[in-house]
């Protein structure tokens, strides 16, 4: 038999259902007109969807955990959406999955993309992802 073959994927491992787990700790948002009360949706393509609870600022502070089952085989990043007060969209933003070491936690901050401005520098998520089922063994 030949080599398997490597489409960029992160591998699966074991019978272990594909999950990943993030922590979503804190942002910077842009400031609004009005008091920013937001809160966190995590969405993986072909899964589910998890949030936080709502805060207050443009500053918020969440240190919440969600945890997400992944189809088979998992995507390639899943989507972090940002919503203000009543489900208005703030922003959103990727998180890869490629390269991540399974059982280790990865701290990423990753910049917002806002709607209506594009990618405002100042903005950003900090979220502590980690891969369970899946990755890289190394």
């Amino acid at each position: 038999m030949g080599e398997a073959m490597d489409f960029g994927l992160p591998e699966e491992v074991d019978d272990e259902a594909a999950m990943v787990e993030a922590m979503v700790l804190s942002a910077q948002l842009p400031p609004g007109n009005t008091l920013r009360t937001p809160y966190v949706e995590l969405c993986a393509a072909g899964g589910g969807r998890r949030r936080t609870s709502t805060k207050t600022g443009t500053r918020p502070v969440w240190n919440e955990m969600l945890s997400l089952d992944l189809p088979t085989p998992p995507p390639k990043a899943l989507q972090l959406n940002v919503y203000d007060g009543e489900d208005t969209l703030l922003g959103e933003l990727g998180i890869p999955l490629q390269g991540l070491r399974r059982d280790q936690y990865h701290d990423m901050r990753i910049g917002l993309r806002v709607h209506d401005h594009g990618l405002v520098s100042d903005s950003y998520v900090s979220v502590r992802v980690c891969a369970r089922g899946f990755g890289c063994l190394q």
